[in-house]
């Protein structure tokens, strides 16, 4: 019908989508410009990241360094560097989109922390504070309630491992704890980097328009 293609030109223009519900538009074209800058950034930090933590894993003093689950730390480990380098082009190329490549990179990064965390005998290893940096860059790149969400998952992971850690008898009961704290500086963070993003956003939009 003719409404329905006016709705479907009205989408085809605005470049809109939906996630958990959540309207994701298109961006002025320098506040895109900012977030591909700033998850290349993140990439340059998980390779630094994914290649030393597998490096590290062949040192004799490697400490807590999968000391549960070698080969998962070390497979995990390797991945995660090659999702660095696959990223590397990904965001050479800027296919996917920003927003996919931004959600498929940043559910990545969760994943291969905490089973790192895990293969490491869980919290003690200190592994879960490298998810500070990430939820602080997720705070930029994705829109404010998004944002929330993923420090919510980013929590509700964190606090998953703990219980499996209690489960495989190498995590106290402390750890619970430890998570709680945990997760409320991620939403503490989440909020903080989110609000930054927006003024810095704002800074920028007003000395374009005034010519600076």
């Amino acid at each position: 019908t003719a409404s329905f293609r006016k709705k479907r030109g009205n989408s085809s223009v605005t470049g809109s989508s939906t996630l958990f519900g959540i309207r994701i538009s298109d961006r002025a074209p320098g506040d895109q410009e900012m977030r591909w800058r700033v998850l290349r950034l993140l990439n340059l930090f998980r390779a630094i990241a994914a290649g030393a933590f597998t490096l590290m894993f062949f040192q004799e003093n490697r400490h807590l360094l999968g000391s549960e689950y070698p080969q998962l730390y070390l497979y995990t480990g390797v991945a995660y560097f090659a999702l660095a380098l696959i990223a590397s082009f990904t965001l050479q190329t800027r296919k996917p989109p920003l927003f996919w490549q931004t959600v498929i990179q940043l559910l990545a990064d969760l994943a291969a922390i905490i089973l790192l965390t895990h293969a490491s005998g869980g919290q003690s290893s200190g592994l879960p504070n490298l998810l500070f940096v990430v939820v602080a860059a997720a705070s930029v790149l994705l829109d404010r309630r998004l944002a929330l969400l993923y420090a919510a998952l980013v929590s509700l992971a964190v606090l998953g491992e703990q219980f499996l850690s209690m489960l495989r008898g190498f995590a106290d009961s402390y750890g619970y704890t430890r998570a709680g704290i945990m997760g409320a500086i991620f939403f503490a963070t989440a909020l903080v980097s989110s609000w930054v993003a927006e003024r810095a956003r704002e800074s920028e939009a007003l000395a374009t328009r005034r010519g600076l």
